[in-house]
């Protein structure tokens, strides 16, 4: 190998490229392992391999102690910051988070035995950036504060990096890494020499959960890391967006178009400002999580609809998965008409979300699953796959069927190629000269419930939307062991 061209070697070490999203990943390590050696065997291989060795840093708690290091020797060599495109903190927390837990007890805040050297506090104070957050940066690195470390890391890197992923602490609004956001939307640079263009201008993907193991981190108080002019994807886990923040997209502008939020929180209130806080919005997956991240007084799926058919007019997926929703109480009526969402082309819901259950106020019937067409003059005529899962609270599964049976012929609807169903009952409509098959796959996680996939004869099988899992890390995994099955073998299987 050292007698290859230099260019072949940067080529090659480029293939290596980690996951980056499990710390623990084992193949990670061993990548990770290779181009360490490779950078210490020789000045050409060292070239070669630094690029692809810098270009994920992985920061988890037993590396917290290396992270000063870290610091210095970018500092000694900026070139190394140019090399960073994602940056994975594991959890810190912020000066202000120990008044914050255990009614106001108060713990030690975390903080590295080695410090950073003096010259990187130094060079803190060339960086383009307010007064305010380099004087406070310099005192917080003196002290080896956690917060002050993962800040300057990511300064260092803001004109390179493409993706941050980071455990964010309750009270993140007190964090250097909030206020290091705030400056470049101020304008700042954050570099040592004043350069044109702005910082965070390759930022794409930002990705937060929670650190800690109970509540949840309040979205809002990442407004200006959401408000990033590049920022287009915001995946999440134990986030809440609360109702008193409903007037907030008064005063942001995000230019987000994926949002994917794994157990977390979010009411109708919530869910207009956010977005109206992203205009641009094409796909929005939420999986609501359990009590210990917190609970919704009242899930109104009734209000939800209102407000995705009038700020959710671009999207082109969505995803509302409340099977681990812990709420006072739900409204039980039905997400209504989203005809309106012209660009809907994925869909997915539970039973109850489409159909509603229960008794409303009046001790009515809200359910709307024996009304004729009701699919058919719901949902918009641009969808091209729908799938239904968590039919718990759906007695008349037959029903059910022809509702489906009557939207997949409705010549409304010829841009559906795919409906799937996860269910343990099997399918009972007849789709014999429908122009549709079905198959059944079995269920990865859960035995005794199958995947029905229904899809339209002689159709193009959707991009995508067969291979890849169902959603980002949310409740359903994707169905194996592919069987084609007619109703009478259906039946059969059912029985048995």
């Amino acid at each position: 190998m050292p007698y290859l061209p230099e260019e072949l070697l940067v080529r090659i070490f480029d293939e290596l490229r980690m996951v980056g999203e499990d710390q623990t990943n084992v193949a990670d390590k061993a990548i990770l392992h290779t181009l360490r050696n490779a950078t210490a065997a020789s000045k050409t291989l060292r070239r070669a391999a630094q690029p692809a060795f810098f270009r994920t840093i992985n920061l988890r708690v037993v590396d917290y102690e290396r992270i000063p290091l870290l610091l210095d020797q970018i500092v000694t060599q900026p070139s190394l910051g140019s090399m960073i495109r994602r940056v994975n903190i594991e959890s810190f927390d912020t000066e202000k988070e120990n008044v914050h837990h255990s009614a106001g007890y108060a713990y030690p805040l975390p903080r590295t035995e080695r410090k950073v050297s003096n010259a990187t506090i130094k060079y803190v104070q060339t960086l383009h950036a307010s007064s305010a957050w380099k004087k406070r940066a310099s005192k917080e690195l003196e002290e080896g504060r956690e917060d002050a470390n993962f800040s300057l890391l990511v300064c260092l890197c803001c004109a390179s990096v493409e993706v941050i992923d980071a455990g964010m602490p309750y009270s993140c609004e007190f964090s250097l890494f909030v206020a290091m956001f705030q400056d470049a939307l101020d304008g700042y640079s954050l570099s040592a020499v004043d350069q044109r263009g702005k910082a965070f201008a390759s930022l794409h993907t930002v990705k937060f959960h929670h650190a800690d193991t109970e509540m949840a981190t309040d979205l809002a108080k990442l407004g200006p890391v959401l408000q990033q002019p590049s920022v287009r994807t915001l995946q999440g886990h134990a986030l809440e967006f609360p109702s008193r923040e409903s007037d907030l997209s008064a005063r942001l502008t995000c230019s987000l178009v994926h949002i994917e939020l794994e157990f977390s929180i979010l009411d109708a209130d919530g869910m207009r400002a956010l977005l109206m806080m992203c205009p641009r919005l094409q796909s929005f997956k939420i999986h609501w999580g359990e009590s210990c991240v917190g609970n919704v007084e009242e899930l109104d799926f009734e209000e939800m609809g209102r407000v995705l058919s009038t700020h959710g007019l671009h999207l082109q997926r969505l995803l509302l998965d409340t099977t681990d929703a812990f709420q006072d109480e739900s409204a039980g009526l039905p997400i209504g008409s989203l005809c309106s969402l012209e660009d809907l082309q994925d869909l997915t819901l539970q039973f109850k979300v489409l159909f509603g259950e229960g008794e409303d106020d009046d001790d009515e019937d809200s359910s709307k699953l024996a009304e004729p067409g009701y699919l058919v003059n719901t949902l918009p005529s641009s969808l091209q796959a729908l799938t239904l899962v968590e039919p718990s609270s759906i007695e008349d599964h037959e029903t059910a069927d022809e509702r489906l049976l009557e939207l997949m012929t409705s010549s409304w609807h010829q841009e559906l190629k795919l409906v799937r169903v996860l269910r343990v009952e099997p399918f009972l409509a007849d789709l014999v000269g429908s122009g549709w098959s079905m198959f059944c796959f079995k269920n990865a996680i859960y035995e005794r419930s199958r995947w029905f996939v229904l899809e339209r004869d002689g159709s193009v099988a959707v991009p995508g939307l067969r291979e890849e899992p169902l959603v980002y890390t949310i409740g359903y995994p994707n169905y194996v062991s592919r069987v084609a099955v007619t109703a009478d073998e259906n039946r059969k299987a059912a029985d048995a």
